[in-house]
Order: structure tokens, then C-alpha cells, then sequence
């Protein structure tokens, strides 16, 4: 899957989230609100971590957001976490000649722009859910 692929892929599946969560609305706007601060630092942090090249750190952030995007069934936002996860995992810079970094780099980027997007779709998603509008 490439990254202009996500955007056909569910948003988000509400009703196997209710399911999970006992069909406690209170509940899951909640952890919905939860959930978008917690993808919004993570973000924040890959894109600090890339800078730096700073692999495992961007591997961490990507692997938290994944788990918290599975369990939601936030299913664009998974994806995104998981490629991410998947490029960053058991890789270190200082293994890594310069334009090795530059094109995981790239790679990473790219997965981290659509994975702001998802965020944005979630969020509209989440607002036409609870309040009936985008």
C-alpha cells in the first residue's frame, strides 16, 4: 500500500468501536479526544525525531499511535502508524551511509504527511459523528 492509497481505505469503523467499547458513547468521545491529542504529539515528535534521524524514537511514536489506532479501528491512522512503524523498525543511523538516511527519510515523510491527513479526515469523520457537520 502507498500512501495515496489510505485515503480509499475506511476512516474509521464506528460500529466494531462501540462493540469494543460496550456501545458507551460518553466513552468513546472521550477516548476520541484522547486519541487526537495523543496522534497530534505524535506526530509533533516523529517529525522532531526525523530531523534528528533519530529512527527508534519515530519506531516508539509510531508503534503507541498504531495500538491506540487498532484498538478505535481508526482504520486510515493505523495504516499510516504501522508503515511508519514498519520503515523505522531495527534501523539506526549510524548503520546507514547519508543517502540511505535521505531516502528513508523521504519514505518516512511521505507516510507522515498522509498520516496528518488521516488525522484531518478522522477529525472530520469524528465531527459528522458527534455533531452532525465537518
Amino acid at each position: 500500500m502507498t500512501p495515496n492509497e489510505i485515503s480509499g481505505c475506511k476512516i474509521v469503523d464506528w460500529n466494531l468501536t462501540l462493540q469494543q467499547i460496550n456501545d458507551d458513547k460518553v466513552f468513546l468521545f472521550e477516548i476520541m479526544n484522547d486519541l487526537f491529542i495523543e496522534a497530534q504529539e505524535c506526530y509533533r515528535q516523529m517529525l522532531l525525531e526525523l530531523m534528528k534521524n533519530n529512527f527508534p524514537k519515530i519506531y516508539e511514536n509510531s508503534h503507541r499511535i498504531k495500538g491506540s489506532a487498532m484498538y478505535l479501528r481508526c482504520e486510515q491512522l493505523k495504516h499510516c502508524a504501522q508503515h511508519i512503524e514498519l520503515l523505522s523498525k531495527n534501523v539506526s543511523a549510524l548503520t546507514m551511509t547519508e543517502d540511505q538516511q535521505y531516502e528513508l527519510s523521504v519514505k518516512i515523510r511521505e507516510w507522515l504527511n498522509e498520516y496528518d491527513n488521516s488525522i484531518i479526515r478522522l477529525r472530520e469523520e469524528y465531527n459528522s459523528y458527534f455533531f452532525g457537520h465537518k
